[in-house]
């Protein structure tokens, strides 16, 4: 895996430097991916308390959506960072994407995630956005209701940018 990793780094510079191409977009989610799933490997290992606007903010990356863009924008030598220049609102549509898969993950994975771990090993479930508001004093249910709260609020957020930049797409 981290050779991958190695061999998608160098390969991305080398083209950089000979199409004269910013593939910065590509490094930097690698960055990201690479420093969230740390995180969550840290919190999954140490049982470690993370408040729900923390964990968003890591589950953003840690999902894998933004890098996986990024390939693809490399693999098929997509000028991202012009798109991102002339159309500032695709930053933040991809951003959404990774919030609402994320979002929708942890409310239709938290019920499986209960069966893995017994009770005795309650602590083992701490990255999933459902248990961390438990933790803070929720039942399940409000738990629940406030995930899904947050996820169609991300949707309506995405919905809106695209009917705003309809003409655009």
């Amino acid at each position: 895996c981290l050779s991958a990793l190695h061999d998608i780094y160098t390969t991305t510079i080398a083209k950089e430097r000979q199409h004269g191409t910013d593939y910065s977009f590509v490094l930097e989610t690698l960055k990201q991916y690479l420093d969230s799933v740390s995180t969550e490997l840290n919190h999954k290992t140490t049982h470690h308390d993370i408040l729900p606007d923390d964990y968003l903010a890591n589950r953003r990356h840690s999902g894998g959506i933004q890098f996986s863009i990024a390939l693809f924008a490399f693999v098929r030598s997509l000028p991202v960072q012009r798109l991102f220049e002339s159309h500032p609102w695709v930053r933040p549509l991809i951003d959404l994407v990774a919030d609402i898969s994320g979002l929708l993950n942890d409310i239709l994975s938290y019920p499986k995630e209960l069966k893995t771990y017994s009770r005795s090993q309650d602590e083992a479930v701490t990255v999933n956005l459902v248990h961390i508001k438990i933790k803070q004093g929720l039942t399940e249910k409000e738990a629940l209701s406030e995930c899904l709260d947050r996820y169609h609020q991300q949707l309506d957020a995405f919905q809106n940018i695209l009917k705003t930049h309809h003409a655009e797409i």
